[in-house]
């Protein structure tokens, strides 16, 4: 399994969501054995547990189009959303940001790093153009 350990995640999740479990099958208890085999793992399980939460916020992007609902997916804040992080105010993330996410130049073409780096770029200046109008108060015809 140390050579198929995204395999391993991939059919777990899968056989997890297949609707009826089929125990009375030979193949049906050969999946359950090995779902129970590679769960035994920790780090299979957190695995199987980010594959779920991120394909649950794929769900809610899909009718918003709302990247922030996305989960980072990689690092140590990968179970956060990109709204999250790019709105926090907490030091650790500002300084997770800067100093990982945009400092990556060699980033592979479509990757989550990428597209996060884009989604931040866009925020950040969608941030800086509306700064100067947050306080704003009057009539404005």
């Amino acid at each position: 399994m140390e050579k198929a350990v995204g395999y391993a995640i991939s059919r777990t999740d899968s056989v997890q969501k297949e609707q009826q479990p089929m125990s009375d099958t030979p193949l049906g208890v050969n999946k359950c054995k090995f779902c129970e085999y590679a769960l035994s793992f920790a780090d299979v399980r957190q695995a199987v547990e980010l594959r779920q939460r991120q394909q649950a916020a794929e769900a809610r992007v899909a009718p918003t189009s709302d990247e922030g609902e996305r989960l980072l997916g990689f690092g140590q804040y990968r179970n956060m959303t990109w709204g999250q992080l790019v709105g926090s105010d907490d030091r650790k993330h500002r300084c997770f940001v800067r100093n990982f996410v945009l400092k990556k130049t060699d980033c592979v073409p479509g990757s989550w790093l990428q597209q996060f780096q884009a989604y931040f770029r866009r925020k950040s200046a969608d941030l800086r153009f509306s700064a100067p109008f947050a306080g704003v108060r009057g009539n404005v015809r």
